[in-house]
Parts: C-alpha cells; sequence; structure tokens
C-alpha cells in the first residue's frame, strides 16, 4: 500500500488507524501496513479504490497472527 497516502486519505476520514511495521507473521522483510478496525474495512475497501491507492495484499489479523489474506 502507499501507506503514506493512505494514512493521510484514512486520517482525514477520522478513521482510527495504526502505521506500523508488516507483522512478522507476514512477510520477514521490511514493511509499513496501516491497521484499520474491522468494522472500518468497507469504507476503506471503498477509499482505496476511489483514490487509486496502491495495496500489495489485505490481510485479517487476530492476536497479531495472520487468519486470512482478503481479496479486493
Amino acid at each position: 500500500m502507499d501507506a503514506i497516502k493512505g494514512e493521510k486519505i484514512l486520517s482525514e476520514k477520522k478513521l482510527i488507524i495504526e502505521v506500523m511495521p508488516t507483522p512478522t507473521s507476514i512477510t520477514k522483510s521490511c514493511g509499513i501496513s496501516i491497521l484499520v478496525k474491522e468494522e472500518d474495512f468497507t469504507l476503506v475497501k471503498d477509499l482505496i479504490y476511489d483514490n487509486k491507492i496502491l495495496v500489495n495484499h489485505i490481510y485479517l489479523m487476530e492476536n497479531n497472527i495472520c487468519k486470512d489474506e482478503i481479496k479486493l
């Protein structure tokens, strides 16, 4: 994801987000992720699409463990 652009757009919509390193349960390489609340996912998905934000992957996380990859 274009994390800086994504952070700006999501913050402007007053969503509660957390910019963080990508968890090692997903990848061992360096990366930046944006954590959003599950209940905000539909709005976030619409904002990603509408603002043409580059997204590499979306994952459902539980207790910092990857539960599933979500397709856009």
